[in-house]
């Protein structure tokens, strides 16, 4: 079902967007491969469950337009989660592990946890900046 070539919709074979753990069944990492059926899928990249048969099967696939937009809501979603300035051992939940306050980011640097919040913010636009070149190329 591999195929070398690629196709103005498609990254070459070995670029392609970060792995996660499978969205339906949750047991592993989801694989990547590039469509080599003869016809329109041609040379298109997709994201799979590697759990493919037998009778626990998952079946979960996406072509790589709909995986990135996953990704993107994933990150927008972390992103929304995190609380601004307090951490959540400070509202009352203490069943959160908290980091041991040697390694806690300093809060109060222009280098503290801020970084983080920028990274994801660039790879977010990156993402949506792919996904919109890709859609243009169909």
């Amino acid at each position: 079902m591999a195929s070398s070539s690629t196709s103005a919709r498609s990254r070459p074979r070995g670029d392609h967007l970060p792995l996660i753990m499978c969205p339906d069944c949750g047991e592993v990492q989801v694989e990547t491969n590039i469509s080599g059926v003869p016809g329109p899928n041609m040379g298109r990249r997709f994201y799979k469950c590697p759990i493919d048969n037998g009778p626990n099967k998952c079946g979960w696939f996406k072509w790589e337009e709909s995986y990135a937009g996953i990704l993107t809501r994933r990150q927008t979603a972390a992103i929304r989660a995190q609380p601004r300035g307090v951490n959540q051992a400070e509202q009352g939940d203490m069943m959160v592990p908290q980091p041991s306050p040697a390694r806690r980011p300093q809060q109060n640097t222009a280098w503290g946890t801020n970084w983080m919040m920028i990274a994801l913010m660039a790879n977010i636009a990156v993402n949506i900046i792919l996904t919109i070149a890709l859609i243009g190329c169909m």
